[in-house]
């Protein structure tokens, strides 16, 4: 199963200017280039995403939802 993590633009803006760790994201250059990448790729992988969940939600409900797809694909194995 193909799962895909999302979060909207604005979000991936503050996520990537304020984390600790890694200075990669905080150059307007840098910001700029990363937000064109997913504009570019995100499309692609959404259409061959079996499963996507926007990373704004809680950790559990993120979880959850994976979960219970996961359970859905095993019973329809069965």
């Amino acid at each position: 199963m193909r799962v895909l993590l999302t979060a909207p633009r604005q979000v991936l803006v503050e996520r990537l200017r304020s984390r600790a760790g890694n200075a990669y994201g905080r150059d307007d250059a840098e910001l700029a280039q990363g937000l064109a990448d997913i504009a570019a790729v995100e499309p692609l992988l959404r259409r061959s995403a079996d499963l996507v969940l926007t990373t704004t939600a809680p950790p559990p409900q993120l979880a959850d939802r994976l979960l219970a797809r996961l359970a859905n694909l095993g019973a329809a194995a069965s």
